[in-house]
């Protein structure tokens, strides 16, 4: 009889236990939801623009009328080159220090930004970064320069703006990464 009575108080208590877990995730899995659709609303102009800003633009090039080159006009003087025109080698040593991953990815790395993180709080530190070359370019192309006008403007940023920069650059880097081809980020 005691037996019983005791598995029956075993039982109820792990009812309790499930209840209580089951509540928790279904909050944290609310919490999340409104997290990350507060992130997407925050993004969406940007999300518009991602493949057209991503292109680097070539300095305007002026000739003389003899057609001989005699200046560039633009804030840095740079060729765009097509991936085919890069040597092999040149792309598998650009990987192997920056992203050994990226051909295997979805414009975020989980494990290596696991792991960063970790470091990064057994160090105290944000010095390792767990950046995919995707994120990498969003940081480029609309993190950064955003960050300087505020900057500019006097504007500081707390730990929390900057988590939440980085969750918006992962959620970025990933609807690049499914809108452009890997060769065309690289």
């Amino acid at each position: 009889m005691k037996l019983n009575k005791g598995i029956n108080m075993v039982i109820s208590a792990m009812r309790n236990i499930l209840v209580v877990v089951l509540c928790m995730v279904l909050i944290v899995g609310v919490c999340c939801y409104f997290f990350f659709n507060s992130i997407i609303a925050h993004v969406s102009e940007i999300d518009k623009q991602l493949e057209s800003k991503i292109f680097n633009v070539e300095p305007t090039t002026i000739y003389d009328r003899n057609g001989v080159v005699i200046g560039e006009i633009g804030a840095e003087s740079r060729e765009n080159v097509e991936y085919e025109q890069i040597p092999q080698v040149t792309i598998d040593a650009f990987l192997a220090i920056e992203d050994s991953r990226f051909f295997s990815h979805n414009g975020f790395d989980l494990p290596r930004f696991i792991s960063s993180a970790a470091n990064n709080l057994r160090t105290g530190s944000f010095a390792q970064g767990g950046s995919t070359l995707t994120m990498q370019t969003i940081d480029n192309f609309f993190i950064k320069p955003q960050e300087e006008i505020d900057a500019n403007n006097g504007v500081t940023y707390s730990t929390t703006d900057k988590l939440l920069s980085k969750f918006k650059e992962i959620y970025l880097a990933m609807r690049l990464d499914s809108k452009m081809s890997k060769e065309d980020i690289l």
